[in-house]
């Protein structure tokens, strides 16, 4: 590549930022597209235009260097991406961190858009954090009870129990589960003479950040 398209003043890209490229699309135009609703807060759009910036349906390649870059080699970041599918955005795997496969419709953070059927994942590398619903279905046993929930790729759920709701401290059972999928879960634990009240910690898994 011996002309590379220049954006003269910035933009700064903030360590695990995502930001938006749209071509010939505003910002508005954007976020009605996707609704503004699905979009992560702050996100950062910017539109381009000119000949030769537009991707090739058939396969392309994406290449970013900074302002101290000289050879066309030294890259700050290169990604490759096969043939296109319409409607459907090429998505990275927080897991592998892989690029290049398409989308998949509620993996990775991918949704269908408001005012479209596209699907993707604009401004987000996995799934906002869940607010998972805790479900405790009639107990298996008389001695145990199954806390139910669904847990989302990429994250970490750590149980946790209290004796009171009115300020009580919580504390961790030692109920840990990392989910390689999506998928639903549940933890059992053994019934006790005492009223407890559980509730879920969940934060994003290391491979995933």
């Amino acid at each position: 590549m011996t002309d590379p398209y220049t954006f003269s003043n910035g933009p700064i890209i903030a360590p695990g930022e995502s930001i938006i490229f749209t071509e010939e699309l505003t910002a508005d135009e954007f976020q009605f597209w996707w609704g503004l609703e699905n979009l992560p807060p702050g996100l950062r759009i910017f539109s381009y235009s000119g000949s030769g910036l537009s991707f090739r349906i058939a396969g392309d390649t994406l290449s970013l260097w900074d302002d101290t870059s000289m050879i066309p080699g030294d890259t700050v970041s290169r990604a490759e991406f096969g043939s296109a599918e319409l409607g459907v955005t090429f998505n990275y795997d927080p897991i592998t961190a892989q690029f290049g496969a398409r989308s998949v419709l509620g993996v990775n953070g991918v949704i269908r858009a408001a005012s479209s059927p596209d699907i993707g994942s604009p401004g987000r590398i996995v799934a906002p954090t869940p607010n998972p619903r805790l479900n405790i279905p009639p107990g298996i046993t008389p001695e145990r009870i199954r806390i139910e929930f669904e847990a989302t790729a990429g994250f970490v759920y750590s149980l946790e129990v209290s004796e009171t709701l009115e300020g009580g401290s919580w504390y961790p059972t030692g109920d840990v589960l990392t989910a390689p999928v999506s998928m639903g879960s549940s933890f059992e634990k053994e019934r006790t003479g005492v009223a407890q009240f559980y509730r879920l910690r969940v934060t994003q898994s290391a491979s995933a950040k």
